[in-house]
């Protein structure tokens, strides 16, 4: 968009690049649809990202685990350094941990 932006309206970014500088990128709508532009729902819910992690830990390549869930390998990278879902190693481990323990009878 190139001019004045009416009264009532707002610029929303169409390409979603933070960088780019393109007049034509720009659209003038209301606040509202800029709302509901903003959210991106997440590739990856939390249990989600908890399971990959739990693949990972048992030694399942990160790429197979990524083609399972319709993300890139930088993603799984990405949860297993805890960039990204950062609590979910956390319970990975937890829940690792339970697997493992020998049930005690009372």
């Amino acid at each position: 968009m190139v001019g004045p932006v009416p009264d009532g309206l707002e610029l929303d970014h169409l390409c979603r690049n933070r960088y780019c500088v393109n007049p034509h990128h720009l659209e003038a709508v209301s606040h509202r649809t800029t709302v509901l532009r903003g959210f991106i729902p997440p590739k990856l819910m939390y249990n989600q990202a908890v399971q990959i992690v739990l693949r990972r830990m048992r030694d399942e390549k990160g790429s197979v685990i990524s083609r399972g869930y319709g993300v890139g390998g930088n993603a799984v990278c990405d949860i297993m350094k805890a960039k990204s879902w950062k609590g979910a190693r956390i319970d990975a481990a937890f829940l690792l941990a339970l697997e493992q323990e020998p049930e005690v009878e009372c």
